[in-house]
């Protein structure tokens, strides 16, 4: 009927609206998971014909494409670069901790998860059914948005696009249609929005602080309790941040009036290392071999000496009845509470650390000597009592804003992240279904381009009513929630979305030199290796 014809063109004009994708991720990101760059439409006319053809429509379209099934698999060990690095050049190295030198199980999230639940229901009176939820570690990823104005946690990518079927208001997923009319009719964001109201966490800690605030956004929803999006977010981080802080006497303020002395998340870990951390007795072996390369090896990190030298003890042994207790002389210097990034911008002298009365100095520090321990300090104060300075200082850490941005864009270093996560995301990528698909959404991708090109003259109407294009559309619509749904059935991979790098991926590439999921993959490297990026192309470029 005409009433039906009308309405199969505006669903296809609906689909004609969508950017068509180039893969314009840097391809060092790209690499790691194994895709192919696409042909542009130019080079697709050129091509010579496959074996392959699309029949979707009224006629086939053939296209020649790089088979990803063809592509060797990747190293999920291996350490990837956005720019030249030469490992010859670099002279000292530094590392953060948490989530660097030291790796933490799962059971590490599913309990700051609970201790944080726990305070919100205690302290701040959120509904006590809230106790009855637990920790669920297949749910949140890194890099994910919190809306402080609407309440919706969301993946966006680097353009401020709300990956539609990643977003959830509590535990509801919504629909394209629900994001588009919760943000004025489109799912990209202005930047002042995000500016203003979104809160983008990029360390593993984020994963129970989002997976939190979407179970309290559930319970006051079902509750049909008012909030204040922006009110329940500052409650969960003052929650976290006081898992974070140890046991000190913590103050409420003026509006809750209470205090109390409470032991954190560092004194579990303390008391019980074997449950909370990952031994890595090789780590030894690593940092030996920088130092004898005649390297400068240091440690700089927020977190209080007594929590840092436990876990040392513990990570490098292996055993907590035998702890490595001269770890600080593998290091030529040992700096805590540090206080990133303000580290990076601040004049804060640095304090002697009394390591057997746990005590502040007043002695002035006029160098840093292996086997002491240094609290506070700026950036500044390091170099001058170093001369260590600029790209010849690697440091490497998790947290793409606290480690490593003012390092890199105010002091020129050379910065490296380690994203646990990233192994995981190569070994998915090489597995046969993952590559399967992605050659599969290649090939209707380049077949749908090749088909625009051909079609210049078509009004927009013939255009939109091509069921060959709708067609493809629809499959590759298809092929992109199989390939998310590889890496997880919420929010998909951290490092991309569907044909672009998310936020995360887009800041490695720019706060990050290299990247890696462990410290240890430099082992597999020798000193003098020198790192190449993969040249970079743009959609006009052949």
């Amino acid at each position: 009927s005409h009433s039906h014809s009308h309405s199969h063109i505006q669903v296809a004009k609906a689909k004609m609206r969508i950017a068509l994708p180039l893969f314009r991720c840097s391809p060092s990101l790209y690499t790691h998971i194994g895709l192919a760059r696409p042909l542009l439409p130019s080079r697709i006319a050129a091509a010579a014909p496959s074996t392959h053809s699309h029949a979707s429509g009224r006629r086939g379209i053939k296209s020649k494409s790089t088979s990803v099934m063809q592509r060797p698999k990747i190293n999920p060990n291996a350490i990837f670069a956005n720019t030249e690095v030469w490992l010859d050049k670099i002279d000292v190295y530094g590392f953060d901790f948490d989530y660097t030198l030291g790796n933490y199980t799962r059971a590490m999230e599913s309990t700051i998860y609970e201790m944080a639940r726990d305070i919100l229901v205690r302290d701040f009176s959120y509904p006590s059914v809230l106790t009855t939820m637990g920790y669920k570690e297949d749910f949140a990823i890194r890099g994910l948005c919190f809306d402080t104005k609407k309440g919706v946690l969301a993946k966006i990518n680097s353009r401020y696009n709300v990956e539609l079927g990643s977003a959830y208001l509590g535990h509801k997923k919504l629909s394209a249609q629900e994001v588009k009319l919760l943000y004025n009719g489109s799912r990209r964001l202005p930047s002042s929005y995000v500016e203003k109201y979104c809160r983008i966490s990029y360390d593993t800690y984020c994963l129970p602080e989002a997976t939190l605030l979407c179970d309290v956004v559930q319970v006051m929803r079902e509750q049909n309790i008012s909030f204040d999006p922006l009110m329940v977010f500052k409650d969960v981080r003052f929650a976290l941040n006081k898992v974070h802080s140890g046991a000190t006497e913590m103050q409420h303020g003026d509006v809750y009036g209470k205090k109390s002395l409470y032991k954190g998340i560092h004194w579990k870990v303390m008391e019980e290392p074997d449950k909370y951390l990952e031994a890595c007795p090789r780590l030894v072996e690593y940092i030996c071999r920088l130092r004898e390369h005649g390297k400068k090896v240091f440690i700089l990190t927020n977190s209080p000496y007594q929590y840092l030298d436990a876990g040392m003890k513990y990570i490098l042994s292996g055993d907590k009845s035998k702890p490595y207790t001269d770890w600080r002389f593998l290091f030529d210097a040992v700096m805590v509470s540090s206080k990133k990034p303000s580290f990076y911008t601040s004049d804060a002298p640095f304090r002697s650390y009394n390591v057997a009365s746990h005590s502040l100095l007043w002695n002035h520090v006029s160098e840093l000597t292996p086997g002491n321990v240094y609290a506070g300090g700026s950036l500044r104060e390091f170099s001058r009592l170093t001369g260590w300075k600029g790209s010849r200082i690697l440091y490497l850490g998790d947290h793409l804003y606290a480690d490593l941005k003012d390092a890199s864009q105010l002091h020129s270093w050379t910065t490296g992240v380690v994203v646990k996560e990233l192994k995981n995301d190569i070994e998915v990528a090489n597995t046969l279904e993952y590559r399967m698909l992605v050659d599969r959404v290649i090939e209707v991708e380049q077949s749908i381009n090749l088909e625009l090109a051909s079609q210049t003259h078509m009004t927009d109407e013939s255009l939109a009513a091509d069921e060959k294009i709708i067609f493809a559309l629809a499959e590759r619509d298809e092929l992109r929630k199989s390939i998310k749904k590889c890496f997880s059935s919420h929010f998909g991979s951290p490092f991309r979305t569907f044909h672009n790098p998310s936020m995360f991926g887009f800041n490695i590439q720019l706060y990050a030199d290299l990247y890696t999921s462990d410290v240890l993959n430099f082992l597999d490297y020798p000193l003098s290796y020198r790192f190449y990026q993969k040249r970079r192309f743009l959609p006009h470029e052949v």
